[in-house]
């Protein structure tokens, strides 16, 4: 086939008609079944403790209920945990966050469910809660076991060292805020099967985990999603939850359930990002090169281990940005605390640990009166021995001096920098500011056995072209640019192309669309697909023509 150049087959959006016009569906527009009943969530008003008494019998005769469940309703695992367990459906007895469900409901409508949650009466017995990452350290209170890191001997290089410096720093939390909040639709069909749409960063781990929790097989679990509106992280493993609930509603019903969580219940049930506390002593010379450094790392994980433990490793990964620190002495604290479990959000710890360091360095600037430029240049990796990183890896692409110096002169900065000083020296109150800084991020997945990718090619005999893969749409155009991969390939129009739902039926057993990997995972397992396709079409054309070639 004769491929076209990829640029040349420009288009838009592949959505963007359907997203300016607002017939795009996302889980929520997806046509309601006639039988649908609606689901909500009843959860702790207290960070930690015990349910003493429980009485749902104002829950159960509310109007318009239909089904409340409890732990006891869960015929499987009680656990959404994705990596470590920790992370109960619905809670028996212990309260560990404010906000942790205890029951649900479903009810005719959505109103009436939400109202029905409310007229539950559940005494507790407080305890003190742990909310603050410095109390959890100083208690031990962790999710996982603290991890270490040296390199030289950070220690003697600071006391060495002509200048040193220690200090405490803050990096706060986020919540994702994506646009379109949690929310599941889940269809009973034959044989006791499901069909779940659910906005979701991972379909294959919602159908895992929805099939533990029911205590059925995986393959009667079908997860589907055609687009979600954000996640940046918040619908990797906080999503399962209400996929779970929704499922367990229509099990006991035999009715299709959807779970629309309200915003404020959003924000309250589920994770953010890791706030961080620093505490460092480093020591330095007098051009700002650092010659040890002694370090903490400390998170609020919140109550159970979550994603927590890659997290914190990637802060590590990051602490050095793109600067060789010949000794280094690090301790990371993973802390749990009485607050939601945080989660993956973009970046998964690597700004966490690039804000340490470059604080740091803006304040070995600020002591020693150089420009925070010089002192960064100065610290960057070389191209000799001075390329190892502190977890053992060498740098090989170093590019850092050559990419910096252009940017330098292109952004005129020192010019701006000069501007900027006299302006402030004019204005008590109106500041401005300037900062050119490196950032090193590290994509795919740490675990690296789900650095991989499916698809689902098909060429019907008008030549049109049925694809499917394992990535989500999430805002960031992965559809468009499967799309325009696919077309690029077979050399046809993009117009020939129809790219359908991300679906467990069709693509099984897939890595979460995280990681700033999704288009590369799944772009890669598109191309393969279609080699396969144009080879076995080379073949047939061989053996049907005799063709022998030049």
């Amino acid at each position: 086939m004769k491929r076209n150049n990829l640029f040349s087959n420009k288009k838009e959006h592949e959505s963007a008609k359907k997203h300016v016009s607002g017939s795009a569906k996302y889980t929520d527009d997806i046509l309601e079944p006639n039988n649908l009943i609606h689901g909500a969530i009843g959860y702790s008003t207290i960070a930690k403790g015990k349910i003493k008494k429980i009485d749902l019998s104002k829950v159960v005769n509310s109007k318009g209920v239909i089904k409340v469940i409890t732990f006891r309703d869960i015929p499987g695992v009680n656990d959404v945990g994705p990596v470590f367990k920790g992370d109960p459906i619905f809670t028996e007895n212990n309260i560990e966050y404010y906000g942790q469900p205890i029951f649900a409901v479903a009810a005719t409508t959505c109103e009436l469910a939400r109202k029905a949650v409310k007229k539950a009466q559940i005494k507790y017995i407080q305890k003190k809660p742990i909310l603050d990452i410095k109390e959890a350290i100083k208690k031990k209170s962790f999710v996982l076991h603290p991890v270490k890191i040296s390199k030289g001997n950070a220690i003697n290089e600071i006391k060495k060292s002509k200048y040193t410096l220690q200090g405490e720093l803050y990096s706060g939390g986020q919540d994702h805020f994506y646009l379109e909040g949690q929310v599941s639709l889940t269809i009973p069909q034959e044989d006791n099967n499901f069909l779940v749409y659910a906005s979701t960063q991972h379909p294959s781990e919602t159908q895992q985990i929805i099939a533990k929790a029911i205590n059925q097989k995986f393959n009667s679990i079908k997860v589907k999603v055609r687009r979600i509106g954000g996640g940046f992280g918040g619908k990797e493993t906080q999503s399962f939850i209400f996929s779970v609930i929704s499922t367990l509603l229509s099990k006991y019903t035999n009715k299709p359930v959807k779970l629309r969580i309200d915003r404020d219940d959003d924000m309250i049930i589920t994770g953010k990002r890791h706030d961080f506390y620093y505490k460092y002593q480093v020591g330095f010379t007098k051009t700002g090169n650092i010659n040890g450094l002694k370090i903490i790392l400390a998170s609020r994980c919140g109550f159970s281990p979550d994603l927590s433990g890659a997290i914190n490793d990637r802060a590590i990964f990051h602490i050095d940005n793109a600067y060789y620190i010949p000794s280094i002495d690090l301790i990371s604290y993973r802390c749990k605390t009485n607050t939601v479990s945080n989660t993956a959000f973009r970046g998964f710890g690597g700004p966490q640990g690039m804000f340490c360091i470059e604080n740091i360095l803006e304040n070995i600037s600020e002591y020693l009166n150089i420009d925070a430029s010089i002192i960064r240049k100065n610290n960057f990796y070389q191209k000799n021995k001075k390329n190892i990183t502190h977890y053992g890896m060498k740098i090989e692409d170093n590019v850092i001096h050559d990419i910096f110096n252009t940017l330098i002169k292109k952004s005129n900065y020192q010019k701006r920098k000069k501007e900027i000083f006299n302006f402030n020296n004019k204005n008590k109150i109106l500041k401005k500011g300037i900062s050119i800084t490196p950032v090193k991020f590290g994509i795919s997945f740490t675990t690296t056995h789900l650095n991989q990718g499916g698809s689902l090619v098909h060429i019907y005999t008008d030549g049109s072209v049925h694809l499917n893969h394992g990535g989500i749409e999430m805002g960031q155009g992965l559809m468009t640019k499967i799309s325009q991969i696919a077309a690029n390939e077979f050399g046809i129009s993009l117009d020939d192309i129809k790219i359908t739902s991300t679906h467990t039926e069709k693509v099984p057993n897939t890595s979460a669309s995280a990681a700033s990997a999704s288009t590369d995972l799944n772009g890669a397992a598109v191309l393969n697909a279609i080699d396969k396709i144009k080879k076995n079409l080379a073949n047939h054309i061989t053996r049907k023509f005799k063709y022998k070639g030049k």
